[in-house]
């Protein structure tokens, strides 16, 4: 995290030592600010929700019967378009963690202001527990998407290449 030895940037004054657990405006200031980190959070899980959903479908399409040809044709299309879609969410997740860990950290120097420091006691225990974040548990499901999109891909153009008398790769 941050290192507080020097006034945080946060906080226009140098005011290392003031008790702004009675300044309404900066009260107010970190409600909103502790919110923003919360909705980034929702975002990344539906976002994570979607990808995977989308997915989920692709797959599913190649189950309605296809077979011979067809089954390698649509293989290779849907594979090719699932993985864009595994790299895109694993982006995502990517992004999120990376923007809340920047939101916990300013959320983390409005508390060094504050008689009660909730977040900060939270990490604290969280730590010293085993306790393994959501977003690094999050961040394989597209992984795991993606190699399957991946098998389905190299399943599907040794099927093709068997079917046209190519040499497999």
């Amino acid at each position: 995290m941050t290192d507080l030895t020097d006034p945080p940037a946060l906080f226009a004054c140098n005011c290392r030592n003031a008790d702004l657990s009675t300044d309404k405006d900066t009260m107010s200031q970190y409600l909103m600010y502790a919110q923003t980190a919360e909705n980034v959070s929702g975002r990344r899980i539906a976002t994570l929700q979607l990808m995977s959903a989308a997915s989920a479908a692709l797959l599913a399409t190649l189950s309605f019967g296809l077979s011979g040809d067809a089954f390698f044709a649509y293989g290779i299309v849907i594979s090719v378009v699932g993985i864009l879609i595994a790299c895109l969410a694993h982006s995502l997740v990517k992004s999120h963690r990376m923007l809340n860990n920047i939101k916990y950290e300013i959320i983390l120097e409005f508390e060094q202001k504050m008689p009660a420091r909730p977040f900060t006691r939270e990490w604290d225990l969280l730590q010293a527990r085993t306790y393994m974040q959501l977003t690094r548990i999050e961040r394989w499901i597209p992984v795991v998407f993606g190699v399957v999109h991946l098998s389905i891909f190299t399943y599907s153009m040794i099927g093709i290449s068997s079917i046209a008398n190519l040499p497999t790769p």
